[in-house]
C-alpha cells in the first residue's frame, strides 16, 4: 500500500528532524522539510502531500496561520498545527482556517500519530461526502433538465393545437368581442411558452449544459434587427428607441444567437421599466489585436425608474426584481437579467450596471476579446452562401395549400413529384390540401420541426412565381413547430 505523504513546515531545525525521524519510523513518507511560507508554497507546487504538519511560528513575515489559510484555499490539503501557542487569540485565528488537528509542543510520538490518523480519516470522510453530494447534485440537475424538457414538450403539443385552432377562428370570426377573445388566448399562449423557455434556458445555464455556436456575422445588422424587434413595444409605450452604432464595428466571429438573446433581454427589461423618455442602444469597439480581435462594448441605456444601490446585485438573481411590487405591475418572472448575465459570462464577457433610482439605468456588455473577420474572409463567406439549402431532417415536412380548387389532385401530385426530384431521400413531406386538415395533422404529429423560408421553398418546388395571401402566410409562420407552410389563393 502506498505510504501516506507529509510535508513538514517547521522553523526549528532540531524539532523538524525529530519529526521526520518519528514519522518515518511509523511508516509515513516525509516529502520535504521547510522553514518558511515561500519554501512551503514552492514545495506544494512541485508535489501534493496527503497532509501538512504546520508550525505557527515560521521564518519570514508570513506566519503559519496565514500560510494555513492559503493552503486550504489553493490546494485543499488537510493541515495539522504543531505549535507551542495555546492562547485564546491564536486558537481563534487558527480555527478560522479549518484545521484538521491542533497539537501542542512538546508532543508525544503516539499523540502525533493518533492526531494524523484522525485528521486523515476526517478529511477522507468529508471528501467522500463532497463527492457524493456533487454526484447527487449532478443527477438532480439532469433530472430537473429532463423534467423541464418533458414539461416543455407536454405543454407545447396542446398549446400548438390551441393556438392553431385560434388562428383558424380568426379567419372565421370577425365580430367583436369574440375576435378580441381569440387574440387574448393567442397572446396568453405566447407568454406561457416564453416563460417556459426562460425557465429551461436558466436551468441550462445553471447546469452548464450550453453549447457555443460561433459564426461570422455583421453586428450592425444584428443590432438593427434587435432594435426592430423591440420597436413595436416601444411604440406602444410612446418611448423613443435610439441606436448609436460605431461605423468602425467590423464583422465578427462570435455566437450571434446568444448575443441576440442577451440584447433582446436587456431591451425588453429597459422598455418594461421605462414609462417615458427613451431607450438607447450603443455599440463601440477598440482593437486589442490589430486585424485579429477587438473589445466589444454594447450598452442599453434607459430613462426608466432606475435601481437603488441596495437592489443592484439582487436584480441579477433568478426570479427576482428590485421591488416585488414591480412584478405585479410589470409582470414577468424575473429571469431576464439572470439569463442575460449568465449568457454573457458563458461567452467570456461581463455585464455591468450603472443606475440611480429615478434616473434610469445603463447595462453595459463588455466582451474583452472577440475575433473579427477579415474583409476577404467575409466576402468569401457571403459568396459561399447559397440562396437556399434544404435542411436534412428525419421529421416530416408540412406543406399547406389553402382553398384548392379543381384540379386539386393534379396540383398536389405535381408538388410531390417536384419535391422528390429536387430533394430525393432528404425530406419526408406531408402535403395537406385544406387548412383544417393541416391543423389536425399538426395536432396528430405533435413534434418539433425545423422552420424553412416559405417563399423560397415554394419557388423551388413549383419553379414559378407565386402570389401569396400574406395574412395566411403570417398565420402559418407563427406556428413554432412547422417545417414549412405553403399558402396560395387561387382565382
Amino acid at each position: 500500500m502506498k505510504p501516506i505523504t507529509i510535508l513538514i513546515v517547521e522553523d526549528e531545525l532540531i524539532v523538524a528532524h525529530s519529526l521526520r525521524e518519528a514519522l518515518q519510523d511509523d511508516g509515513y513518507e516525509v516529502l520535504s522539510v521547510v522553514d518558511s511560507a515561500p519554501a512551503a508554497t514552492r514545495a506544494l507546487e512541485q508535489t501534493k502531500p496527503d497532509l501538512v504538519l504546520l508550525d505557527i511560528t515560521l521564518k519570514g513575515p508570513i506566519d503559519g496561520i496565514s500560510l494555513g489559510q492559503e493552503i486550504q484555499q489553493r490546494y485543499g490539503i488537510p493541515i495539522v498545527y504543531l505549535t507551542a501557542y495555546s492562547d485564546p487569540e491564536t486558537l481563534e485565528r487558527a480555527k478560522k482556517t479549518n484545521p484538521y488537528g491542533y497539537l501542542l509542543k512538546p508532543y508525544r510520538v503516539q499523540e502525533l500519530k493518533v492526531t494524523i490518523e484522525i485528521a486523515l480519516h476526517r478529511y477522507r470522510e468529508e471528501r467522500d461526502e463532497r463527492k457524493h453530494l456533487q454526484e447527487e447534485a449532478t443527477i438532480a440537475r439532469k433530472l430537473k433538465q429532463e423534467f423541464l424538457t418533458n414539461i416543455k414538450h407536454e405543454i407545447r403539443t396542446p398549446m400548438n393545437a390551441i393556438q392553431g385552432f385560434c388562428q383558424l377562428l380568426q379567419y372565421e370570426i370577425q365580430e367583436e368581442p369574440s375576435r378580441s377573445y381569440i387574440v387574448s388566448i393567442l397572446e396568453s399562449g405566447n407568454v406561457l411558452m416564453k416563460t417556459l423557455e426562460d425557465i429551461i434556458e436558466l436551468s441550462r445555464l445553471e447546469s452548464g449544459d450550453m453549447e457555443r455556436s460561433f459564426q461570422c456575422f455583421d453586428p450592425r445588422s444584428l443590432l438593427s434587427e434587435v432594435g426592430q424587434m423591440a420597436s413595436a413595444k416601444a411604440r406602444e409605450k410612446n418611448i423613443a428607441l435610439v441606436t448609436a452604432i460605431s461605423p468602425d464595428l467590423p464583422p465578427l466571429i462570435f455566437d450571434e444567437l446568444a448575443l441576440k438573446r442577451i440584447l433582446s433581454k436587456l431591451l425588453d427589461n429597459a422598455i418594461k421599466f421605462t414609462e417615458r423618455g427613451r431607450v438607447t442602444i450603443e455599440a463601440d469597439c477598440r482593437a486589442v489585436e490589430p486585424e485579429r480581435a477587438i473589445e466589444l462594448t454594447i450598452s442599453v441605456r434607459d430613462t426608466g425608474i432606475g435601481i437603488a444601490e441596495s437592489d443592484r446585485a439582487r436584480v441579477f438573481e433568478p426570479f427576482s426584481q428590485a421591488d416585488s411590487g414591480l412584478t405585479r405591475h410589470h409582470g414577468g418572472i424575473g429571469c431576464g437579467l439572470a439569463i442575460a448575465r449568465g449568457l454573457t459570462e458563458y461567452l467570456g464577457g461581463r455585464l455591468e450596471l450603472e443606475s440611480e433610482e429615478g434616473e434610469g439605468s445603463l447595462f453595459r456588455l463588455v466582451f474583452p476579446r472577440v475575433e473579427i473577420v477579415k474583409d476577404n474572409e467575409w466576402i468569401d463567406r457571403l459568396l459561399a452562401i447559397p440562396t437556399f439549402v434544404p435542411t436534412r431532417t428525419t421529421t416530416p415536412h408540412l406543406t399547406v395549400v389553402r382553398d384548392l380548387p379543381a384540379p386539386e389532385i393534379e396540383l398536389l401530385e405535381h408538388l410531390r413529384v417536384r419535391e422528390r426530384e429536387i430533394w430525393p431521400k432528404i425530406t419526408d413531406t406531408a402535403i395537406v390540401g385544406e387548412i383544417r386538415e393541416f391543423a389536425r395533422e399538426l395536432q396528430r404529429l405533435g413534434r418539433e420541426y425545423h422552420y424553412l423560408p416559405l417563399q423560397e421553398y415554394a419557388d423551388l418546388l413549383l419553379k414559378q412565381s407565386l402570389e401569396f395571401d400574406l395574412e395566411v402566410v403570417k398565420t402559418l409562420a407563427a406556428f413554432p413547430d412547422i417545417t414549412c407552410a405553403l399558402a396560395r389563393e387561387f382565382e
